[in-house]
């Protein structure tokens, strides 16, 4: 009977493609062994550096942990698990409204005072330890993982009448995540030569490809494919390091396949553009889909912003990202440059950029040499110039 079993099996995986269904069997066998961390195995995976946060806010009441190599604190928040996600909900739609520039003030004083609320509420029961620490993965367990986190403020607990922090400001790197993923994601990180892959699946719009043609200018080994291609095929066959996507409905289609682990070469980083009309809930289903096929980060927006903010923000972090800061180090410091600027300081253009999955990814990329080709030619033309001439003073001696 067995033998029977595992003839049919195998005759079902010679009729899948790619191995489909022992793929399958195997993926999800190994997700059953990491799924249900421990607290101790989860403290041993934590770098030096590193704090923890996990929120479980599905719980009644909510209950937080944050946890370090050598420190452990955890705390229930005094808010139910209802009014919490009312809260949290009411702040991002806040956050993703960049208002009307002659209620700036105004603005700014709503959006401090959301903040600082909330802050107040998540983050001040460990206020000390993100003093601390220089990276900060939060786990998060439901919703509240579609939250702007790097916007919060928070009042330090041992300077009551200081100056509000910004979250932002405590942190080297940022990064989300899933309880449940972080020991598959302890790996040491990949560097790489990066390449940017598809743009989209349709044909996509104009201002796409004038924001992407600069990366491809000012990078090495970058191929930007904005033709109908397919994910899985365009993966397998250049095995890029790094893809560039747009969340389109053709993704959304495909993200189920993607987890039966028909990738070829698995990218270390993946940025999902922003799209009009993707909410919350959507760009972070589609990262998860992307991690769940074996992808360690995930970049993506929250919510769309305007074109150019885009196009400052991949410019950025790309720029980062060849400094050979890790991804989660790139996002931060280009959320600063962007929060730091009068034009795009308000949340709205830089706070829904959120990195998710493991902060320790790298890609390094290569700047293009600009004018090399240029200058060879002229040396070469040069070169010339000098052989003519000596051989003309050759046969034409000084007499």
């Amino acid at each position: 009977m067995i033998s029977l079993a595992l003839l049919l099996l195998l005759l079902l995986d010679a009729l899948l493609p790619a191995g489909l269904l022992l793929r399958w069997a195997c993926g999800r066998a190994c997700a059953q062994e990491v799924c249900a961390p421990t607290l101790e195995n989860l403290q041993e995976s934590l770098r030096p550096g590193e704090l923890l946060y996990v929120l479980e806010a599905e719980n009644e009441p909510p209950r937080i942990c944050a946890m370090s190599r050598g420190d452990v604190r955890e705390a229930e928040l005094s808010i139910g698990r209802d009014a919490l996600r009312a809260r949290a909900e009411l702040f991002l739609a806040l956050m993703r409204d960049p208002g009307h520039p002659a209620e700036a003030a105004l603005r700014r004083a709503v959006e401090d005072s959301a903040a600082l609320r909330l802050g107040d509420l998540l983050l001040a029961p460990v206020a000390d330890l993100l003093r601390e620490h220089r990276l900060l993965t939060i786990a998060v367990e439901g919703s509240l993982r579609e939250l702007p986190w790097g916007t919060l403020r928070f009042r330090p607990e041992a300077a009551p009448q200081a100056e509000s922090r910004m979250l932002l400001d405590c942190v080297n790197a940022l990064s989300i995540t899933r309880t449940a993923d972080l020991l598959g994601s302890r790996s040491a990180p990949a560097q790489a030569i990066g390449a940017v892959g598809a743009v989209g699946y349709e044909a996509p719009p104009r201002i796409l490809l004038e924001q992407r043609s600069p990366i491809a200018r000012a990078y090495r080994g970058v191929d930007v494919r904005p033709a109908r291609a397919d994910l899985q095929r365009l993966m397998r066959s250049r095995g890029y390091d790094l893809m560039q996507l747009a969340p389109t409905e053709q993704l959304r289609r495909e993200l189920p396949y993607l987890r039966f682990g028909m990738l070829g070469k698995t990218p270390r980083l993946v940025v999902l553009a922003s799209e009009p009309g993707v909410a919350a809930a959507q760009a972070a289903g589609a990262a998860q889909g992307l991690i769940d096929a074996g992808v360690p980060t995930v970049l993506t927006a929250l919510w769309p912003v305007d074109p150019w903010v885009e196009q400052r923000f991949l410019s950025g972090f790309y720029a980062a990202l060849a400094e050979g800061r890790t991804a989660a180090e790139a996002l931060t410091v280009t959320q600063r440059l962007l929060r730091d600027d009068a034009a795009t300081r308000s949340p709205a253009f830089w706070g829904g950029f959120v990195a998710f999955g493991e902060s320790e990814s790298v890609v390094v990329l290569r700047p293009r040499e600009v004018g090399v080709w240029w200058r060879a030619l002229l040396a070469s033309l040069a070169l010339i110039g000098v052989a003519l001439y000596a051989s003309w003073r050759r046969r034409n001696p000084p007499l």
